[in-house]
């Protein structure tokens, strides 16, 4: 199985991470 359950997670923590991260950088690049 390619996709395992620590991949899955990890996977989701890093896009939870990017979207977040992403998120406040538009709002701060508008807020400029």
């Amino acid at each position: 199985r390619l996709l395992s359950a620590d991949r899955i997670k990890l996977l989701s923590r890093i896009s939870g991470s990017f979207l977040i991260g992403g998120g406040l950088w538009l709002a701060f690049s508008k807020a400029k």
